[in-house]
């Protein structure tokens, strides 16, 4: 999967849309002609010329983020909040002094590792030491590496090819997992996501709005074709009680959403619909109907309203305040 260490770090957005639209036209035309050109190929040359299509924010030395006033001058970081290192042996692979050089010359400050485990990964205590292992041996190359370098931040991201994928950021595995086995977790499905937490990881759903795409052609990877959206956001009609209970954790526990994707933005919103900010927008939405969504909850749970009912399918929100005693103490903090 492209990741933000493989793409150039600046880029004006004006060449990028042009160069998207060559690559889109080109690909597409001699994807076309079969006999003068195979399925890899096509792909490959795909890739390759679309590698510079995806939106890419200014660096983060140029961009100085608002301070309010009387505050003291903020600092913004940059980094990779998803980086999957390579399956299999890091340190045996032929490409190992350019993996190392990509971050060594990132410019970031920091990269989240997050290797993958597989949806309900934990009901198998060979997966689970499988996993462990694996998480180890990241850990330990990453600690190997020489300065100059980011900091790296553990963390793993589970995956569910049906429902959606979520990042556990800070969490140390290994740790969490030295007094839990399978048949802990065969008794409780959500008990992998409600431990994490308790043991400080921060969770993050990914690409959750990346529903499949119409394209000629599509990449390995298949980001634009693949529905890898998170499906309680995307599916109204399904209330989140249907969901499996782990899904159900993973809702109620997340703390934030990705709004970007590099991937997203080059293969499925670029190439298929020849904007690379669409779905940036929309999570933004999105995330501010969440960050509505919850406030609102809260406020109810703290009694500033006696009445809080979403309707999820018309995007309705209905309140009905307190009476005047109840919201008079909530503002002097009774709450």
């Amino acid at each position: 999967m492209p990741d933000m260490l493989d793409l150039p770090r600046r880029i004006s957005l004006l060449p990028r849309l042009r160069l998207a639209r060559i690559a889109r036209t080109s690909a597409t035309t001699l994807c076309a002609v079969g006999v003068l050109a195979t399925s890899v190929s096509c792909k490959g040359l795909l890739s390759s010329m679309g590698k510079g299509a995806a939106f890419l924010p200014n660096s983060a030395k140029d961009v100085q983020p608002p301070t309010p006033p009387g505050s003291p001058s903020l600092q913004l970081f940059a980094g990779d909040a998803n980086y999957h290192p390579p399956e299999g042996d890091i340190r045996a692979r032929s490409d190992l002094k350019s993996i190392v050089a990509n971050l060594q010359q990132s410019g970031l400050d920091f990269v989240i590792f997050t290797p993958t485990l597989k949806a309900r990964f934990y009901e198998d205590q060979n997966a689970i030491d499988a996993s462990v292992a694996r998480w180890r041996d990241n850990r330990q190359f990453f600690d190997t590496i020489a300065e100059p370098k980011p900091l790296f931040i553990p963390g793993v991201e589970y995956a569910d090819k049906k429902y959606g994928t979520v990042s556990l950021y800070f969490l140390d595995l290994p740790l969490m997992l030295s007094d839990l086995k399978a048949p802990n977790f065969r008794q409780s499905a959500p008990l992998f996501f409600y431990t994490a937490k308790a043991f400080g990881a921060v969770l993050s759903i990914n690409t959750p709005l990346a529903t499949p795409a119409k394209v000629v052609v599509d990449t390995d990877d298949h980001y634009a074709t693949t529905d890898h959206s998170f499906k309680p956001f995307v599916d109204p009609s399904r209330a989140i009680s249907a969901y499996p209970q782990e899904i159900q954790a993973a809702y109620d526990l997340t703390y934030g959403i990705q709004t970007y994707s590099v991937p997203v933005s080059v293969w499925r919103d670029q190439y298929a619909q020849d904007d690379p900010l669409i779905t940036l927008a929309a999570t933004f939405q999105l995330l501010d109907k969440q960050i509505l969504t919850t406030l609102c909850r809260q406020f109810y749970s703290h009694t500033l309203f006696s009445r809080y009912h979403y309707q999820k399918q018309e995007k309705v929100i209905r309140l009905s305040l307190q009476p005047a005693p109840k919201v008079r103490q909530f503002f002097e903090g009774a709450w």
